[in-house]
């Protein structure tokens, strides 16, 4: 079901971006935004348990009070999610528009897989601009959120325009890197619940489970291990696309980072 919204709220933006009809109102599409929002914390409660009994495998150490916690947090979160869809009647309210009102009906000259590639372009530059930043926790989550954006906009584009210019682009390389950023963010949520939950129990809690530690130190590490040589991967993988699109580039480096212009 999040896949599906995923798409469906990739799209949405891309068609708005440029100017192509749209099926969906405004009103739908931030209904659908709250399905998607209730629906990732309750997967990502999910997420981390299946984490948690792995690495309660790996470390031979039961975790039991926090294995209690995520019990807790994934009962609220369910109760969120049916609250949050129950609350939208899709009857009544989830109806489709034949126009799009805001921008105007695509106008039949306008060139839809030229306006595709520069919104891809445009995802591009976005995501080399960032790739300066995989330092910053912050950076590299907007780094996933843009690369899943491109992988949705590349795979519409070759499903519903072939014969473009990145008709034999293989979507291959965009799935691995965007499924490694998700490995990363899996383990990072996993950390920040770790870190909420010491913080509820206290110094005492702390000292006498030195296992929690342990499992931060753990989290942090493999967190290190999964970005180490993706930002060059995924350097690797623009250099491609640009190439695809008949643009013409220079490879060099900026305060140790690889760069590209052109």
């Amino acid at each position: 079901m999040r896949l599906a919204l995923k798409r469906i709220r990739t799209i949405h933006k891309l068609k708005k971006y440029i100017h192509l009809k749209t099926i969906l109102t405004d009103e739908v599409f931030i209904e659908l935004k709250s399905v998607f929002a209730a629906s990732g914390k309750l997967r990502d409660i999910q997420v981390q348990q299946d984490l948690l009994t792995a690495y309660s495998s790996d470390m031979n150490c039961p975790f039991f009070t926090l294995s209690d916690f995520f019990i807790e947090k994934e009962k609220c979160a369910v109760e969120f999610f049916n609250k949050t869809i129950g609350d939208i009647n899709f009857d009544a309210d989830i109806t489709l528009q034949t126009e799009n009102d805001e921008k105007g009906s695509q106008s039949e000259n306008t060139d839809a897989v030229t306006e595709i590639l520069d919104y891809i372009k445009y995802k591009i530059r976005v995501i080399q601009k960032l790739l300066f930043g995989t330092d910053d926790e912050e950076k590299v989550h907007e780094i996933r959120k843009h690369v899943k954006q491109l992988f949705y906009v590349l795979q519409f584009l070759k499903d519903y325009f072939p014969g473009s210019l990145l008709d034999d682009y293989d979507l291959e390389g965009i799935v691995a890197i965007g499924d490694h950023l998700g490995s990363w963010h899996d383990r990072q949520v996993l950390k920040d619940q770790v870190v909420e939950f010491l913080n509820e129990n206290g110094d005492d809690f702390i000292a006498g489970n030195i296992e929690y530690q342990i499992l931060l130190f753990v989290l942090e590490d493999e967190k290190l291990k999964i970005l180490k040589g993706l930002d060059v991967k995924l350097f690797l993988e623009i250099i491609n696309l640009r190439v695809l699109l008949g643009e013409s580039i220079t490879v060099g480096r900026n305060a140790g980072k690889l760069l590209l212009t052109g």
